[in-house]
């Protein structure tokens, strides 16, 4: 079973909408939705932010699926210059090298290394600092694990994010964090208004980040898709 997992269903609704004959289903509490892309079965589950919600959601689907190959899609934040938004990276320190050398010859993506963080890195100052202590490209918070869980169980993972933020750009974390529940991995949008009635001051820059998510999603839904047809 191919296997394509992100943190949010947000991240994951362009995907979702090429779905066919899609089924929900709830697997040990974890939300999938099993169905056919470019005629290819597919499961698409939806793991949550964070390592421990990914941590979690990745050992039920262990236990629970017969899965071949663990891809796990979703957003990064940028912490060297070099990077554009929407720029589509393949994570080398974590992927499986024979995935890599597969996919060599497909167009549309760069190899990246990331630098695994416990919680949101939200101003351009850190991020910059990460860069430059680290060497790496990217941050974010569940690819590290999750590689490590699938890797023990025999499985071969790879990691693709697309660039969401750039980093000399803040990300309005608070704001953020009050439209979802990590414990839950729901959004919360009555509580994000309630926030940004309280913090109006915030509405510009959320707007500023938000915007230009749909087509860093389309950018990295196109990759998945030709994922699928080369897997």
């Amino acid at each position: 079973m191919l296997v394509i997992a992100f943190p949010t269903e947000f991240e994951a609704h362009d995907l979702l909408k090429l779905v066919e004959k899609k089924e929900k289903r709830v697997i040990d509490g974890v939300t999938c939705f099993a169905g056919y892309v470019e005629e290819r079965a597919v499961m698409i589950p939806i793991i949550g932010i964070g390592p421990t919600a990914a941590s979690y959601c990745t050992e039920a689907l262990l236990k629970n699926l017969q899965i071949k190959v663990f891809i796990l899609a979703g957003f990064a934040g940028a912490i060297t210059p070099e990077l554009e938004r929407g720029q589509i990276l393949v994570i080398k320190d974590y992927s499986a090298q024979s995935l890599i050398n597969y996919l060599k010859l497909v167009p549309g993506f760069d190899i990246g290394q990331v630098h695994p963080v416990m919680e949101v890195v939200s101003s351009a100052e850190e991020k910059k600092r990460l860069g430059e202590e680290t060497g790496c490209q990217m941050v974010d918070m569940e690819t590290a694990y999750v590689a490590h869980m699938v890797a023990s169980a025999g499985i071969e993972f790879l990691g693709v994010r697309a660039i969401s933020d750039l980093v000399d750009e803040d990300i309005p974390n608070d704001a953020l964090a009050a439209g979802y529940d990590h414990e839950k991995s729901k959004t919360t949008p009555f509580k994000m208004f309630g926030f940004l009635a309280r913090h109006p001051k915030q509405i510009k820059p959320l707007k500023e980040f938000v915007s230009p998510l749909p087509e860093v999603r389309k950018k990295l839904t196109d990759f998945v898709v030709t994922l699928i047809k080369e897997f």
